[in-house]
């Protein structure tokens, strides 16, 4: 049986941009497949996805999902980021670039200098996290907050 999985957006950031937005859109039937449950509103989440793959409640894993990311980019690419987060349902949230969307919240923070990427990624877990901060080689951290990233520059 071969199922619809996704629908795929990837916008247009700029000619030599190091940030790639892939913005995932996926199939109700793959969810339906999975037994993936809507919400009430009949809204179809990836809390939703995760839960019917890992089991819902009874993973052992901590991390239930991923509630925000942070990325550091030029002005010019904000622009766009924000352009095209907001065409696919993303709102203002009134902080100066935060775009809020279902289920997760997009951080552009604006820097003509250093490095451009994701910086961090904020977590929702199912337990507590007991682990301390876990270092992942010299520019990636994971705590109770999330993960933290350093991007570095691409040699030109």
């Amino acid at each position: 049986m071969t199922l619809p999985w996704y629908r795929l957006l990837r916008p247009d950031l700029g000619e030599g941009t190091p940030v790639t937005l892939m913005v995932v859109q996926v199939a109700p039937e793959y969810y339906e497949h999975l037994g993936a449950v809507a919400a009430p509103d009949g809204r179809r989440s990836r809390s939703g996805y995760l839960d019917a793959v890992l089991g819902a409640g009874t993973s052992e894993k901590a991390l239930k999902d991923i509630v925000g990311v942070t990325v550091r980019v030029r002005a010019d690419r904000a622009k766009r980021l924000a352009a095209t987060l907001e065409a696919i349902g993303f709102s203002c949230t009134g902080e100066e670039n935060v775009l809020a969307g279902p289920d997760v919240t997009i951080t552009l923070v604006v820097d003509e200098t250093a490095p451009e990427g994701v910086v961090a990624m904020r977590n929702s877990l199912r337990v507590p996290w007991e682990h301390g901060t876990q270092r992942f080689g010299a520019g990636c951290a994971l705590d109770a907050d999330g993960w933290a990233f350093t991007p570095y520059r691409w040699a030109e």
